[in-house]
């Protein structure tokens, strides 16, 4: 990777370098607008007033750590005297103008002790102090520098249309270059490059092996690539051929029907789903399905046909959650209605002296 970014002439700068080698300590207030578990503390007028407040007593002379404690919303920083944590200096950078891009941010002339303008973010104003700016020295600065030198240049060019241009090849070049043995797989890239001729005889291949053989969407598949060739008659004889026992099912006969259609047999695919659909009367999810089938053959009778039976059996099933609700209700005041044994009732006879 480091090899390919520098053949493409990718570069960073000293200053970017040095970016990442700086170690900036940073403290905080935080004057927020919600408590930590998100209930409103005081509104985004009120907050930035609070914050410009926090500010001045800070410009003034007063301790940072006093003003923390004073206007800090944010328990774990307060704890700790409103130290955050160390960041790199281009990190930090990241963060600050990613709040804001507007915020006027000069890394350059960064100082210890230094105190920032208060900025708004995700979470609330922050008051930002520099509690110290660290750079490594002689042979560490050196080694160190190479080291961010190298992640940076890595990060930058992985960033880069270049980068995704120069992957894209390498995938297509792969792809193009790799034997696919299974027969099936093999098919389906075929089809997916449109190449109906070789997909269709991958395919036929790939329904004699026998792990294929009872895999319903390889014949399906078969049927569409015949279909795009206009092998009509080859598309229904396909599907005549998948085993028995996949047959029964829905996905097999909508695409036969389908594949009659194609081949101009209304009559033969208006027959199958008919059937289909009086197999299953009360299933819902089916008649949905065989609706979007006939509006998408343009069947808009038998699309309103379906849209009907729908409509019955919403219907139907509402009447049942009535009727089931009306009994639950009954019940339930039957047993309010009953009345409760007393512990009189229901306490067990005590032995005595004249009946053991």
């Amino acid at each position: 990777m480091l090899y390919k970014a520098q053949e493409m002439k990718f570069k960073v700068t000293k200053a970017e370098v040095e970016a990442r080698l700086k170690q900036v300590g940073i403290s905080g207030i935080l004057v927020a607008q919600t408590d930590p578990t998100g209930k409103p503390i005081r509104d985004a007028a009120a907050a930035q007033k609070r914050a410009e407040a926090a500010y001045a007593k800070v410009m003034a002379g007063e301790a940072f750590e006093k003003v923390v404690a004073e206007y800090s919303d944010d328990p774990n920083t307060k704890a700790k005297k409103g130290f955050i944590n160390t960041f790199p200096l281009d990190e930090f950078e990241k963060i600050v103008v990613s709040s804001d891009p507007n915020y006027q941010f000069d890394k350059g002339s960064l100082q210890a002790e230094q105190v920032l303008k208060p900025l708004k973010t995700n979470w609330g104003y922050f008051i930002f102090r520099i509690d110290s700016i660290i750079t490594p020295e002689k042979k560490e600065y050196q080694e160190k520098y190479d080291k961010a030198e190298e992640e940076l240049l890595i990060t930058k060019f992985q960033s880069s249309k270049e980068f995704s241009d120069w992957i894209s090849k390498i995938v297509k070049k792969a792809n193009e270059e790799v034997e696919i043995l299974d027969p099936a797989l093999r098919a389906y890239r075929l089809k997916e490059k449109e190449k109906w001729t070789e997909a269709a005889a991958a395919y036929q291949k790939a329904i004699k092996k026998k792990y294929y053989k009872n895999k319903l969407d390889i014949y399906q598949d078969l049927a569409t690539v015949y279909t795009k060739l206009k092998k009509l008659a080859e598309a229904i004889a396909i599907l005549q051929k998948v085993p028995t026992s996949l047959q029964e099912g829905e996905d097999y006969k909508i695409a036969l029907a389908k594949a009659h259609f194609e081949n101009k047999n209304n009559a033969e695919t208006k027959k199958i789903l008919k059937a289909l659909s009086q197999d299953n009367p009360d299933n819902i999810s089916l008649h949905q399905r065989l609706k979007a089938v006939y509006e998408e053959l343009k069947f808009t009778k038998e699309a309103q046909a379906e849209a009907n039976i729908i409509t019955a059996i919403e219907k139907k099933n509402a009447e049942a959650a009535k009727k089931y609700e009306e009994e639950l209700k009954q019940k339930e005041a039957a047993a309010a209605a009953s009345p409760t044994p007393s512990a009189e009732t229901t306490a067990k006879p005590t032995a005595t002296a004249g009946n053991q």
